[in-house]
This record gives C-alpha cells, sequence and structure tokens, in this order.
C-alpha cells in the first residue's frame, strides 16, 4: 500500500506540471514542470525523500516497461527516419554518451559527498 500512496504522489507531481502547463500555456512539457516542482520541494525539504523512495524504486525498476508504448507509436513514424538513419544512430549515440557520462559524473559526486559527511560524523 505504501508504494501505491508514494507513487500517487509522484505521479500528483506529474498532474500538477501539467495543469501548469496548459493554465500558463508552456512549451515545457507538463511532466517536465512537475520533475521540476518535485525537485524543488525535495530541497526545500517540504517532502522528504524517504516519503517517496520505495514508490520511485517501484518505478525505475520497471522503467523499461513504460518506454514500450512511445517506442511503438515511433513506428508510426518511420517515414521521417528515411534517408536519415545515420543522423539518427549518431544522435542517439551521442546523447546516450552524454547521459551516461552526466550519470556518472553525478554518482560520483553524490558517492563522495556521502563518504565526507561519513567520515565527519564518525570522526
Amino acid at each position: 500500500m505504501q508504494i501505491v500512496f508514494q507513487t500517487a504522489i509522484l505521479f500528483g507531481f506529474s498532474a500538477l506540471g501539467a495543469v501548469i502547463q496548459k493554465a500558463a500555456n508552456l512549451q515545457i512539457p507538463g511532466s517536465i514542470i512537475g520533475m521540476l516542482l518535485l525537485f524543488l520541494f525535495l530541497r526545500a525539504g517540504w517532502i522528504k525523500p524517504v516519503w517517496i523512495k520505495e514508490g520511485s524504486s517501484f518505478l525505475l525498476n520497471y522503467l523499461t516497461l513504460l518506454f514500450v508504448p512511445g517506442t511503438v507509436g515511433l513506428v508510426q513514424y518511420l517515414h521521417l527516419f528515411e534517408g536519415r538513419g545515420a543522423l539518427s544512430l549518431a544522435a542517439a549515440l551521442i546523447s546516450t554518451f552524454f547521459v551516461m557520462a552526466a550519470s556518472s559524473l553525478l554518482a560520483e559526486k553524490s558517492l563522495s559527498s556521502k563518504r565526507e559527511e561519513g567520515e565527519m560524523n564518525s570522526g
């Protein structure tokens, strides 16, 4: 039941972002606005990470399944990619590299700051 509640919190932020996007007629997707709101609430301490930890872990475990509808929908637009195979492949490889590099740098920074906190608390 806890996972359902925590997942509902996450979807609530996404829905709130969609409402803001429509109300303000913004070009930014509502899901991104919701993610930024969640980030701000976490940074401000209004939401504790433990309140959404299990729900977010659950969603991350099944993340690949969430991409299936988008991938299947992409098949309808294959004509847009005709003759641009090399360009599409290059864009996919370059963006994958940047995402992997940014993720590893953030993970490394996060782990090193946690180690430093642990050393300061134990010393």
